[in-house]
């Protein structure tokens, strides 16, 4: 299984230690500042990231950055597989919680 992450940025390093240790092979969408007013382009882009990764139903989108990339990439996701699986980080606990088939009861 793999984690979709949406925007990664170099302070995640060491929380994306334990994914890894988990198994997940980890896969960015987007790096570091990225424009989110072109979303036509950030569009492209991440659609473009997922098919060439062949993302599938088992996969999950680690949430971070901004809220726009979040936004797309849940979107794309969901179209692309007809589900969506979320890693959230919790900073009180310091760890990953699982979050799957999101739209599962719409």
């Amino acid at each position: 299984m793999r984690v979709f992450i949406a925007n990664y940025g170099v302070h995640m390093n060491e929380n994306l230690q334990q994914l890894e240790q988990s198994g997940y092979q980890l896969v960015n969408l987007t790096e570091g500042s990225i424009n989110i007013f072109d979303t036509d382009r950030l569009k492209y882009n991440i659609k473009t990231k997922l098919e060439e990764s062949k993302v599938s139903s088992d996969d999950f989108l680690l949430l971070s950055g901004s809220p726009v990339i979040n936004g797309i990439a849940s979107v794309l996701i969901e179209k692309l597989t007809g589900k969506l699986n979320y890693f959230i980080y919790g900073a009180k606990d310091k760890d990953y919680v699982k979050r799957e088939n999101i739209f599962n009861d719409i």
